[in-house]
């Protein structure tokens, strides 16, 4: 088979890949069969860059959002009903991110995490709120 047939076919199967239109494992099979074994080492080092991009960047969402939560409960004098959609609202958006990126095998347990520490926080908030720093309501809770 000539080259510029076989770079066709691998960049079809690249693009397969991409788009999870076969399993991962028959791409990475075609491509070493097409390839002769040179081209997938060079396209698993091009995904690991790419999702780790793609992580950094999200975990910096992560930390702006849960700083962002901090600074509203702590250090602003909004009114209770706010702060606490504010947070709440938070809270869903890093759940939908979790069920967003768990479908594409991506870091999605780093979103819950953020979401169960965020859900905490808004709790104590609303504990801290209705029960006037009660501590035996705290520690139920």
């Amino acid at each position: 088979m000539d080259s510029s047939r076989k770079e066709v076919i691998i960049n079809e199967i690249i693009y397969w890949k991409n788009h999870k239109m076969l399993p991962d494992h028959y791409c990475d099979y075609l491509l070493a069969l097409y390839s002769e074994g040179e081209l997938n080492n060079e396209i698993s080092d091009v995904n690991k860059r790419k999702h780790g991009g793609k992580f950094g960047i999200l975990l910096f969402i992560l930390c702006l959002i849960v700083s962002v939560s901090l600074f509203v409960i702590y250090f602003t004098e909004l009114a209770f009903i706010l702060q606490t959609m504010i947070l709440t609202s938070f809270v869903v958006f890093l759940l939908i991110l979790g069920f967003y990126y768990s479908n594409k095998e991506f870091w999605y347990s780093i979103f819950y995490i953020g979401a169960a520490f965020l859900f905490l926080l808004l709790s104590i908030h609303i504990i801290e709120k209705l029960f006037n720093n009660n501590s035996l309501a705290l520690y139920i809770t």
